[in-house]
């Protein structure tokens, strides 16, 4: 079986730092589910969010409601990331933000 690898850094970044493309590519934002993994929130086992730099962004294509419900009580903080740079992310869609 073929498996895709991808190269990324596990870094930290601060939430003001984000743009999560909704109109392009997220989902809208549940506040239901938000509600739901504040409740059983767990750091030891919570996935970094994924995000994709380019153009000197930093673009969420994974973990936006993991991302709001860490800063629910909070407006701003850093959070642990996994950044794929543009040579290196996965298959994006073409309306995607582009590079």
């Amino acid at each position: 079986m073929k498996t895709n690898e991808f190269t990324y850094k596990v870094m930290d970044l601060n939430t003001a730092q984000l743009e999560i493309p909704r109109e392009t590519y997220q989902r809208e934002l549940s506040p239901d589910r938000v509600r739901r993994i504040v409740k059983a929130f767990d750091e030891r086992i919570a996935n970094e969010p994924k995000v994709s730099y380019r153009g000197g962004h930093y673009y969420v294509f994974d973990g936006q409601h993991t991302i709001a419900a860490r800063t629910k009580c909070i407006s701003e903080c850093r959070i642990r990331m996994k950044r794929f740079s543009s040579h290196s992310r996965p298959a994006l869609p073409q309306n995607y933000p582009p590079a």
